[in-house]
């Protein structure tokens, strides 16, 4: 065995956001990898209700964050794709 890392409720969510948002898995891909590598079992509601939870907690760390400073926006290039610069 090369390493040992223990499977917790906690790295369970933590890899089902990662394999949807970082590898932009879809929701039934997940259910298989947990069920085929993992042997755990899960269900496409529950990882749907996970990524919802995970969006109201982004939510709530946004709008704790001051912006009254900004006084400039720097726009990303996908807001920027029409324009000729």
């Amino acid at each position: 065995m090369l390493f040992h890392a223990p499977v917790t409720r906690t790295w369970l969510r933590q890899a089902t956001l990662a394999l949807t948002l970082t590898c932009r898995s879809s929701y039934r891909g997940v259910v298989e990898f947990m069920r085929d590598l993992l042997g755990v079992s899960s269900s496409v509601g529950a990882v749907h209700n996970l990524q919802h939870w995970a969006a109201a907690q982004a939510c709530m760390i946004n709008r704790k964050q001051d912006l009254s400073g900004i006084r400039v926006g720097l726009h990303d290039e996908l807001f920027q794709g029409s324009r000729r610069l």
